[in-house]
């Protein structure tokens, strides 16, 4: 059965009380209460942020990436930890030898 507006934005109250008042992201929420996005998108509304809208939420911001002296600092004290230019392969999964 296809949900309802109503029950959509029933869920996103319902997830965001239980998230101590914060709406859950569109991943977090469609993990959390198998509604997907095709449930809703182009049907109710075009972005998640309008569905928070609808709800009475303000939309959640999108993170905000590191300055880019932060990244300097930490490839800087990588790279003397490792005594090596850190590649890919040595950085995932903190498996760096």
């Amino acid at each position: 059965m296809a949900a309802t507006k109503e029950a959509i934005i029933a869920d996103i109250r319902r997830t965001a009380s239980e998230n101590g008042g914060v709406p859950l992201g569109q991943n977090s929420f469609e993990r959390d209460t198998g509604i997907s996005v095709a449930s809703w998108r182009g049907k109710y509304w075009r972005t998640w942020g309008e569905a928070l809208k609808d709800a009475g939420f303000t939309p959640n911001q999108p993170k905000e990436a590191h300055d880019e002296l932060f990244l300097i600092l930490s490839l800087a004290k990588l790279t003397r930890k490792k005594r090596a230019l850190p590649d890919l392969r040595r950085c995932t999964n903190g498996a760096a030898g």
